[in-house]
């Protein structure tokens, strides 16, 4: 009996390899596909390359016609003597409307309306192509424009055109013989986008050149410079309605600017060493850029000078602070003279002689400290008088000498009355002193003073009288005769109702009543005085009397109106007799009796 034998599992096994061969079919041809298309439609593939051939062969033929029509062109300014040589008279040219046209920027083929390439891609060939012929215009050089222009400008090249486009709108102008260039327009808005190309005469025209319309920017702060850390205001020149910002690393102030020459209080101390910044703001502006300076160290004090310059001054001299130096600028030959402050503040610089109504500059510099504000003088073109001596002592026909004070270093001279000058110093305390001969008296006598530093003169006089060499005159008035009675070498003139005293040659005199204060009187001067009235029997008044006193006497009887003049030593009969007889017919007082 034969086995039976199952033959199922073979069957399905053939089945599985048909199916797995099939799929591998499959998969083998979606490969190949994806091949083919990619070969046919990618970047590389076949239609790409055959549609990339097409638009070159259509650039092609268009930079063509544009070479064969530029031709043209400069055959026609050849024979015409025109300059039709450019890219506007190509564009609308026969040749390129019958087949091209432009869209936006990009030139179309007008038989169906594909692209051949951008307006700016056949410029540049055509540029590329003719650079070496010397016919491509420069570019213009065109000035920033801003919202409040009424007008553009630039540089080009002499005669050439200038276009320029905005909105639409054209306007033109040449370049004229010094290169400049300027066109009128209406004022723009911001950001307005405007175009500027420039031809010349037988070249096609420069590349374009777009500007973009700005607010205008803000001219930069003009700051009073130098600035010290001691400062508190700082002064600067701005616009009018601006804001000027100032900052110091994190410190920060903002002002307005009222006027063209403002000043800023700062709210913050100024650090030496720092860096400080500043920038106009405005609304409608542009920021100006900023302005920085470095803080220089706090500025020394303004020295004081106690000399007048002159144009032949060689000294100067001052106060200032102990251990500073002391700098003397002339302004007119900018030379410096350097000096420096002693222990006692004062200083003193020798200077060139210099020349006159010029200005002279003296600053201080102290240790850690910047330089001073100057002081400023003027140089004088006259030379300057020396004080007078400050006091001269009085003098008289006995005096062998004569003192008195002035400047420290300077030379006094005394005139004489012969005419003899003599000298001296004034010594380092103020005083000076001088012998002279004897004088006579009432000349008079000079004395000047004059400064040992140069660029000054003689000082005016002081003039000072001789005085007499007098000897002290003692007398009493007693009972009114004693006058008379007595004989003086100076003589007295005396009335009950006055006292007059007159001197041999007019000179005043002194006296002194009652024992009262010296006092000055000039000759012939009735004295009238309390001690004088009354009567004539009252208590002896001490009168003394320093002068050359001339020996004339006088006598007024008590109310009367008319004088007995004697002169001389008179004989005392006759003055008694006299003296009696007008008293009896006049005053009865006189003689109770009667």
């Amino acid at each position: 009996m034969k086995r039976k034998v199952n033959k199922k599992p073979e069957i399905k096994k053939k089945k599985g390899i048909t199916l797995i061969a099939l799929v591998t079919t499959i998969i083998l041809i979606l490969i190949l596909t994806s091949i083919a298309i990619s070969n046919g439609f990618g970047d590389n593939g076949l239609f790409k390359k055959a549609e990339k051939a097409k638009i070159d062969q259509s650039k092609i033929e268009l930079f063509e016609v544009a070479s064969i029509e530029f031709q043209s062109m400069d055959l026609h300014d050849m024979i015409q003597d025109t300059d039709t040589y450019s890219f506007k008279t190509f564009y609308a040219s026969n040749a390129f409307n019958s087949n091209y046209y432009i869209s936006g920027t990009t030139i179309m083929k007008r038989d169906n309306n594909s692209e051949v390439m951008d307006k700016q891609e056949l410029e540049d060939m055509f540029r590329k192509r003719i650079k070496e012929l010397g016919r491509i215009t420069a570019r213009p050089q065109v000035n920033p424009i801003t919202n409040e222009d009424n007008r553009i400008s630039g540089v080009g090249e002499p005669k050439a055109e200038i276009i320029i486009t905005i909105n639409g709108n054209e306007y033109k102008t040449r370049v004229k013989d010094d290169g400049t260039w300027e066109v009128q327009v209406p004022k723009q808005s911001t950001d307005t986008k405007i175009k500027i190309v420039q031809k010349d005469r037988g070249k096609v025209e420069s590349i374009d050149t777009v500007v973009t319309v700005v607010k205008p920017k803000l001219e930069k702060p003009v700051i009073k410079t130098p600035i010290y850390a001691s400062d508190t205001n700082i002064e600067y020149t701005g616009e009018v309605g601006a804001k000027l910002k100032v900052t110091m690393g994190d410190k920060e102030l903002v002002v307005n600017t009222l006027e063209p020459n403002w000043s800023v209080e700062l709210n913050f101390h100024l650090i030496a060493g720092s860096v400080i910044s500043f920038v106009q703001t405005k609304e409608d502006k542009q920021d100006s850029d900023a302005v920085t300076y470095i803080i220089a160290l706090p500025r020394s004090e303004m020295p004081t000078v106690d000399t007048n310059i002159n144009v032949g001054t060689t000294k100067v001299h001052g106060k200032g602070i102990t251990g500073s130096r002391i700098i003397v600028r002339s302004v007119a030959t900018n030379k410096e003279y350097l000096g420096g402050v002693g222990n006692d503040g004062k200083w003193t610089t020798t200077i060139e002689k210099l020349p006159g109504d010029t200005k002279v500059e003296i600053f201080q510099e102290t240790p850690g400290r910047s330089r001073s504000i100057p002081n400023i003088q003027n140089v004088r073109t006259t030379l300057e008088k020396t004080n007078k001596p400050t006091y001269v002592s009085d003098i008289d026909s006995n005096s062998t000498n004569i003192s008195g004070t002035g400047i420290k270093g300077a030379i006094i001279i005394v005139k004489l009355d012969n005419g003899s000058e003599p000298r001296t110093i004034v010594g380092q305390d103020g005083h000076w002193n001088m012998g002279i001969p004897r004088q006579k008296g009432g000349n008079q006598i000079f004395v000047t003073q004059k400064s040992n530093e140069s660029g000054y003169t003689e000082s005016e006089k002081i003039a000072k009288m001789v005085g007499y060499g007098y000897r002290e005159l003692s007398f009493y008035i007693k009972k009114n005769l004693l006058l008379y009675e007595t004989t003086f070498d100076k003589t007295v003139i005396f009335s009950y109702n006055a006292l007059r005293v007159t001197t041999v040659d007019g000179s005043n005199y002194q006296i002194s009543i009652n024992n009262g204060p010296w006092e000055t009187r000039r000759s012939g001067e009735d004295i009238v005085r309390d001690e004088f009235k009354g009567d004539y029997r009252k208590n002896d008044i001490p009168i003394r009397v320093k002068g050359k006193i001339k020996i004339t006497e006088y006598r007024y009887f008590y109310k009367a109106r008319k004088n007995i003049a004697l002169v001389g030593q008179p004989r005392k009969s006759i003055l008694w007799w006299t003296l009696w007889k007008y008293a009896w017919q006049h005053n009865n007082n006189w003689f109770p009796w009667k």
